[in-house]
């Protein structure tokens, strides 16, 4: 429960997660997180730590905008998946737009999508 609200052990639990149920535990435990900046935080790891498909970016983006609610924060994951994959499958830029559209601060809302078009 402390990790879920702190993130203390994301170096740990983190690559645990992966080893016993790959991305799907991940985005399972990251829903029961109560903090955005904890969400983002083992988010933003997964997105860094290694390459992913194009569906698992998708999932990322479908998750994180279900259950990010701070705009930094899903700026900040929304800008690591543009930069981390090719955006040009369909299903993940439609995402990507689906999530900037839930996004209430322009400046980050512009901060995506200068990303995602760049």
């Amino acid at each position: 429960m402390l990790d879920r609200m702190s993130g203390i052990g994301v170096d740990y639990r983190l690559p645990t997660m992966l080893a016993h149920g790959g991305v799907p535990a991940v985005l399972d435990e990251t829903e029961k997180m109560s903090s955005d900046y904890v969400r983002s935080l083992y988010l933003l790891r997964l997105i860094g730590r290694q390459q992913l498909s194009e569906a698992e970016y998708q999932r990322i983006v479908v998750a994180a905008a279900r259950d990010v609610h701070a705009d930094d924060e899903m700026s900040r994951i929304l800008r690591a998946v543009a930069d981390h994959s090719s955006l040009e499958n369909e299903g993940t830029r439609r995402a990507d737009l689906d999530a900037v559209d839930h996004m209430t601060s322009d400046y980050e809302r512009w901060r995506v999508l200068q990303t995602v078009f760049s």
